[in-house]
Order: structure tokens, then sequence, then C-alpha cells
């Protein structure tokens, strides 16, 4: 077997239109070989910590068995290379040397992506195909062992989501797809079928990648984050930000660099070709050679997007690395253009320069313009959502009307302050365009010069280098400025300061407390307590207390209610028992622990369940939902009525079987029979939570239970005004005794216990049928081919002069865009 090489690398080859073969031994062969062996080690090494996820053990061997007999093709063409006699020997040895390091290489890294990794191995795929590609000249040659390479291919190439021991159902298949299925997008076409044919719904979409949690990227940034480093600084917030990004930052910095050196091959390659086509003596291998170099300039663009759009995780920092970028490139073409052009190369750079400066004046506005629409969008949708939770609340007090327009009015100065922002990127996407629009004439004006074909198309390209990506620097830098105006109102409330507990706690001291009891009374008294308060003052903001001169004791095991006038200051009494406030004064002590979560039920512990249910009346409510407790009742219980919404988040609360409970008017939205009900089963003697020895805080307007309530509180004038048990503040005469309860509503507490053993729970209670509203999902027909309603309301909102206006301009825009490729 013998062959002929040049000892020139660079040296064409002679017998035909080629490479000669050192050229194609290092650059086909060698290189990549050296590259698959780095990448692999690194990624066999990052392997090895990972779980097991894929159980093919047949599979696998049939893969390694593959490898194996490649290994020794490998081996014998390094034997044959070694004794062979023919020209240019030591590259052909290192060449081969280094296939047979790589086949060592493949068994170890298909062994560990085939068992770790739940997708093809993507290096050792993408190495197959471009070898195979590379190494097109040489199959004749090595038939065995190109062979084998695509049977390896085809193996490595196969998904494995059979074997995944994970659920389908929690995982896209873009996880398990190779780069071919990935490259073409292959995976999505079950997803474009299903909407092809019928209506999506959200449960036809597939889940969101893994890579996507936030839960990693959380960690990572609390790992960087130190919040004494914000303070003081500006850009505390942005310098965290990049070091929790800083691999998405770095990783498209490669193909960034091959975009550029890419698109910085047009215009040379337009030179050469108008010069090979004003030939008359040229070249029909050469008009190959230029086939061959414009499908691999204009592949090298599109896959070097395509690898950039896939390594960006967000936004800004594509727009940060674009303008990088950009900055690079524009230098670059002005270089160009100063060759070709001498001085004259200064006239776009003048209106650059220009454009520049009215850019650096839109700037200083564009920061401010920010903040002011994100301040009012933040009111608007907090009042809104305010709004939203209190409708029946509103509309029965008739402020419906007044509170929306309120709204209104606060969403025309969000649309005002949002039109700020808008013209200004406007404005900036204008003086982005200027230079691309002008600056070819004025370039060849100011030229004295006579250029040919190539020369003026190749000035063209240079100066669409030198101002094209201005373009995309002018836009996105208000849009950069806004971004870190936005992060700097989230570090603005980082840097705020922490709410600290006032409050002494003496549950985690509780052994010490008992054995301080044995030789102090007042000790022994204190521990009968859950809560007690001396000399508190309550407020939202340090200094300005709502509550004051607070001095109370909660017993254990007790019902405590909690009444006063509209103002009172029942709220903030409640809430302080929960740390919600900012500024707390006085002494605060408490010997009992709260829950630390009440969320949805998702466990159900049968009897605890059903005792939960019977005592909030919700039994004849779950009967008539479509799905039982098991149906979706919307975001924030919106298809629930009031009354429902109190007594699911009872049933929650009561589930979880705590030792203290405060709740705040539970009452409210139910009606007499089913307040009577829930009050006789819950809190009265004999009730749920007297049987639990529960300690409960309850605030309520209801004021018929009092007589069932163990201890009083009446707030008024931001102070407790009385408290004591029923009987004490009825020979008062004071707020309790004022209400003058009648006999109906003096209800004595035997005969509530009395009732509740009498009555039989499932015959006797009274239920209330709420209509429920419908969550089954419908048919919207309108999806599949635009609502024409939506258009309307578009077209009835912008007028329809500048709608029409607007659509001429946009159908102007895309014909001449587009006219120049396919004018001659």
């Amino acid at each position: 077997m013998t062959f002929s090489g040049e000892h020139d690398l660079f040296q064409q080859n002679l017998e035909r239109f080629d490479f000669n073969i050192q050229f194609e031994q290092l650059f086909f062969s060698i290189i990549p070989s050296v590259l698959f062996i780095v990448t692999s080690l690194c990624r066999t090494l990052s392997r090895l910590k990972k779980p097991t996820v894929v159980n093919a053990p047949t599979f696998r061997f049939i893969k390694l068995c593959a490898i194996t007999i490649y290994i020794v093709l490998e081996l014998s063409l390094l034997v044959l290379a070694t004794t062979g006699p023919f020209q240019s020997k030591s590259m052909f040895v290192t060449a081969s040397a280094l296939k047979l390091t790589v086949a060592f290489f493949m068994v170890t890294l298909s062994f560990m992506d085939h068992n770790r990794s739940s997708r093809p191995s993507v290096i050792l795929s993408s190495y197959l195909f471009l070898t195979l590609l590379l190494e097109h000249t040489f199959a004749t040659v090595f038939t065995a062992a190109v062979a084998l390479k695509v049977v390896i291919l085809l193996l490595e190439a196969q998904q494995k989501s059979r074997w995944v021991s994970w659920d389908k159902k929690e995982h896209s298949p873009e996880e398990t797809s190779g780069i071919f299925s990935l490259g073409v997008y292959f995976w999505l076409n079950k997803m474009f079928l299903v909407g092809y044919r019928q209506i999506m719904t959200v449960e036809d979409l597939y889940p969101l990648d893994n890579s996507f949690d936030a839960i990693s990227l959380h960690d990572r940034f609390s790992a960087n984050m130190d919040y004494s480093e914000l303070k003081g600084d500006n850009f505390g917030l942005v310098k965290v930000l990049t070091r929790t990004l800083k691999v998405s930052l770095l990783v498209p910095i490669p193909f960034r660099l091959a975009l550029i050196g890419f698109t910085f091959c047009q215009p040379f390659f337009i030179e050469r070709l108008l010069n090979y086509l004003a030939d008359p003596n040229r070249d029909t291998n050469v008009g190959y050679g230029f086939i061959g170099a414009s499908i691999l300039i204009y592949s090298g663009i599109a896959l070097s997007r395509a690898f950039i759009g896939t390594t960006q995780s967000a936004k800004v920092l594509l727009q940060t690395k674009t303008n990088t970028d950009a900055r690079s490139q524009v230098a670059l073409a002005a270089w160009m253009l100063h060759i070709r052009l001498g001085v004259v190369f200064v006239a776009p750079i003048v209106l650059v320069i220009v454009c520049f400066t009215g850019l650096a004046i839109l700037t200083n506005f564009t920061g401010d313009s920010q903040r002011a629409w994100m301040t009012g969008v933040q009111e608007r949708v907090g009042l809104t959502a305010s709004v939203i939770a209190g409708m029946k609340n509103l509309k029965i007090s008739g402020l419906a009307t007044a509170v929306s327009d309120y709204v209104q009015s606060l969403r025309v100065k969000g649309l005002a302050a949002g039109a700020r922002i808008r013209k200004i990127f406007i404005i900036a996407a204008l003086l982005g365009y200027i230079p691309l629009l002008i600056g070819p004439p004025i370039t060849f004006a100011f030229s004295q010069r006579s250029f040919d074909v190539a020369k003026v198309f190749t000035i063209l390209s240079f100066l669409t280098l030198l101002t094209k990506p201005l373009c995309q620097i002018f836009q996105s830098t208000p849009e950069i400025i806004s971004g870190l105006a936005c992060l700097g109102r989230i570090q603005a409330f980082l840097e705020s300061g922490d709410r600290h507990n006032f409050r002494q706690v003496n549950g985690d001291r509780r052994p010490n407390l008992e054995k301080e009891a044995v030789a102090s009374p007042l000790l022994v008294k204190n521990l009968s307590y859950a809560f007690m308060i001396e000399n508190g003052c309550f407020g939202w903001e340090a200094g300005k207390f709502v509550l004051q001169r607070i001095n109370t004791r909660i017993s254990k095991a007790s019902l405590t209610m909690v009444v006063g006038s509209i103002g009172s200051g029942s709220l903030p009494y409640v809430k302080h028992y929960l740390e919600r406030f900012l500024s707390m004064k006085g002494t605060w002590t408490k010997a009992a622990v709260f829950p630390t979560s009440v969320s949805v039920i998702n466990l159900r512990f049968c009897q605890t369940y059903a005792e939960v249910i019977k005592a909030t009346a919700l039994e004849f409510d779950l009967s008539v939902l479509p799905a039982g407790d098991e149906t979706n009742v919307g975001s924030d219980g919106i298809s629930l009525s009031g009354g429902q919404k109190q007594r699911v988040s009872l049933a929650r609360a009561l589930y979880l079987q705590a030792d203290v409970l405060v709740l705040d008017d539970v009452f409210s939205g139910l009606d007499a029979d089913t307040e009577k009900q829930v009050f006789r089963q819950v809190y009265a003697p004999g009730g749920l939570l007297r049987r639990r020895g529960s300690t409960v805080l309850l605030c309520t307007h209801s004021i018929r239970h009092l007589p069932s309530a163990d201890y009083i509180i009446t707030l008024g004038d931001g102070t407790i005004v009385e408290q004591g048990s029923y009987d004490e503040l009825i020979a008062s005469q004071g707020y309790v005794q004022r209400l003058r309860l009648g006999e109906s509503a003096n209800i004595d507490a035997s005969s509530e216990e009395a009732d509740l053993k009498s009555e039989s729970s499932s015959s006797r209670l009274t239920m209330t049928v709420t209509n429920i509203a419908s969550i089954v999902p419908h048919s919207d027909i309108s999806r599949q081919v635009g609502d024409k309603t939506v258009y309307k309301h578009y077209v009835k909102s912008m007028g329809l002069i500048p709608a029409m206006c607007s659509l001429f301009f946009a159908a102007l825009w895309g014909f001449l865009t587009n006219f120049p490729t396919i004018y001659e």
C-alpha cells in the first residue's frame, strides 16, 4: 500500500484539485483526535460522581463490542502505517496512533455516558459524524474501519428513553435526544402533530428541562451572595449575578469568535468571487472551490448562531456579549476600510460618533423612566390583587366603582410612563439605522477614486459590517440600562433592613423553667399561660405604634376571643402573634409552639381527615364538587364562595393538629346556620379543638358566641379597653355589656354541649348548597385560526388610520429589505 505525499503542508495536490495528504492528515485526523481526547477525558471525569440513570446492559454490551472490534482494526492500521513504504510516514503514524488512543477513550466515554446520561453521547456522536465527513477520501482504502465507524455512530445515536429509570411524564423528550434530534428539532414533531390535529392544552406541552431548575440556580446565587458587600456598591448585585452566571457568560465566547471570523470571510469571498467571474479564463475547479467555500462560510455562520442561541441563559447576557462583539467587529471593519479607502474611512466613523452622542444623551433619561414605569406597574398590580381578593366587601360597601376608577387611573399613568420608555427605544433604534442607511452614500460621495464592481461590493460589505452591529448596540443599550435600573430596585430591596424579632420565646428553655419553678411560685403560675405580654407596643413602622400599653395573658387549652369596633386594632393585635411587625416594644413571652406551615393537604390520615371535614361542614360541599377533594379550585380558590374559602382554610389549619391556632374572622362569608354548625363542631365545649386541648385566639366580629369564650379581650382606641371572662365583662358595664346581647344570642355552654352530643352529625346538619363555577376546560375553536375579535380590539384601540399606516410601513419595510436580493 503506497501513498505519495508532498513535504510542503500547504502545497496543492498537483494530480487533482484537492488538499495534499499531509494537510488532510493534520487537520482532518490529528487535530480532531486531540480535541476528542481532551473533551472525552473531561466528560468522563465529570460523570464519575453522577448516579446511574439508564439500565440497559445488553445494549451497552453491543456498543462496547463494536468499539472493541474498532480498536482491533485501528491497531492493525497502526502496524501497517509503521511498516508501510510511503512518504510522510511520520504524519501517518501520528494520525494512526492518535486514532488508536481515541478508540480506547471511546470505550470509557461510551460506558460512562451510557449509564449516567439520559441522552446519547454528544461528544462521541459529534466526533464520529465529523470524522466520517472529513475522512471520506480514505473510505475506499480503510473500508472496514469507516464502515465500523458508521455502525458505532448508529448505535450511539440511539435514544435511551425506554431504559431511563424515571417517570417519562415528568421529563421532556429533549432530555433524551441526541445531536441529530436536537439539531433538526425532531423531538418536537409529536407536539406539532398534536397541535395540528386538536386544540392544545397545558397537558399536551412537554415538561420543562431540568436545566431550567430554579433551585440549583438559587443555590449558586446564595453561595455567591454577600449582603454586606451590596451596601455602597451600585453594581453589587450585577457582580453577584456575573459570578453566578460566569459559565453562561464564558461558554458562548468561542462561538462568538467563530461567528466574527465567518462573518469577515464574506467580503473577501465576495471580492474573490467577483474577480473570478470577471476572468474569461476561469478554471472550473476553482468554481467548485467557491461552492465549497460558500457552504463552509454560511453553514459556519448558521451553526455559530445556533450554538450561541442554545448557550444563552438570559436576554441581558446576550445583549451584553453582543455589544462587546459588536465593538470588536466595528474596529476590525474600520481597519479594513482604511486599507481600501484611506482617509475617507473617517466619513462613516464621524457619522457613527454623532449618533453615539445622541445615544449618550438619550441614556441619561432611560434609567429614571424605567424606574418610574416599574414603580407604577408594581403599585397597580399590588392594588389590583388586593381589590380582587376583597371584591365582595367592596361591592357590599358600594366602593367598587370608585376603586375601579382609581385602578384605571393607575393604568393610565402606567401607560404614560411606559410610553416614555418606549419612545426612548424608538429613538435609539432610529439612531442605530442612520449609519446603516446613510453611511454608504456619504462614504462614496467623499471618495475621489473610481472602483470596479468587485471593489464596490467589497467596500459595501465592510460598511455593512461596520454599521450593522451599531444597530444592535443602539437598540440594546437602553434595554441594558433599563435592566440595570430594575436590578437597582431589587438591590435596594435586598439592602433594606431585616425585621428583627424582639420577642422572648420561652419554649426553647422550658426544661430550665420547670426546674426553676420548684423554687418560684410565680414561674409555676406563668407556665400555665401560652402567651404573656407586658407593656407591649406594636406598629408597622419604627416609632409609630398602632397598639400601645398592651398587657394580657392567654391561658393554655382555652378559647380567647378578641372583639372591638371597626378600626379598633384587632388585626394588628393578631398580626403580632405571627411576628409580622417591623416595630415592637415591651415584654413578649411565648411558651407554646406555632406550626411552621399551613400548606395544602397532600397526605390524609383517614380519621383526622374525616374529623376535620365533618367539623367544618364540608362534607356536602365536597360531594357536589366535580372531583371531590381533588377538584382544582383555581388560583386562590377563585371558583369557591367566600364561605367555602373560609372553611377550607380552617380545615387546613385543623388538619395540622397544632397546639396553638390564631384565627382572624373565620366566620365572615358564612350564613347564620353554617356559622352555628361550624362553631359548635370546632370551638364549643365538646368541639374538636376542646377535645384536643388546643389554645385558640379568635378575632371575630360575630358576637353571638361570646358566652362560649373562656376569655374575652376588647380593643379600642389603640389599647385594651377591657378583658376577662364573659360574666365579668357583663357585670362591668363596659363594651360587652353595651352590646345588649339578648336571650336568643345568650347560648348557654351546657346546652350547646348537650346539642352536640345528641345530634347526629350527618343527618342533623343543614348543608348550604353553593354553585361551583364550572372549571371543566372547554374547547376554544377560535384559537386554531385566531380570534378576529382580538384584532378588532387592537385596531379599535389604535384607530383605523394609525393601524393602516402601521400595516403599510411594515409591508414596505419587508419589501425594501428583501428586494435587493432579487434585484439584477
